[in-house]
């Protein structure tokens, strides 16, 4: 993953993610207006990630956060980010990601959590 202006890109997957987090914490219908209304490094197809989408920014060798060393993140919480995936047995549930340990949870989307963006992919 490398610095791409107000991005990191990932050359394996494709994807663009905001390299910022949003210090607002947000319930899961407004994570998801929010990505899809951003506008970010003159770019505006930014989007709410999947649950693997998320995934595939995890380390689970690492924790706190649960990311690759050296990653270009910034402003990185060990808190949970909301996945766009609903969760099947419980759709009022989505399926976010922690990132203090990289396992995937199921949770109300009424709940405020964090979201980082993605554009791109393969």
């Amino acid at each position: 993953m490398v610095l791409n202006g107000t991005g990191v890109s990932d050359s394996n997957t494709g994807f663009v993610w905001e390299r910022s987090t949003d210090p607002t914490a947000r319930t899961w219908d407004q994570a998801n207006t929010y990505c899809n209304d951003l506008t970010l490094g003159g770019k505006d197809d930014w989007r709410f990630p999947t649950k693997d989408e998320l995934l595939s920014l995890v380390d689970k060798t690492q924790s706190n956060p649960a990311l690759p060393l050296g990653h270009a993140f910034i402003n990185v919480y060990s808190y949970f980010y909301w996945s766009s995936t609903t969760n099947d047995i419980f759709p009022a549930n989505a399926l976010p990601v922690h990132f203090g340990d990289g396992y995937v949870y199921s949770y109300s989307k009424t709940y405020n959590m964090y979201v980082r963006c993605v554009r791109g992919g393969q």
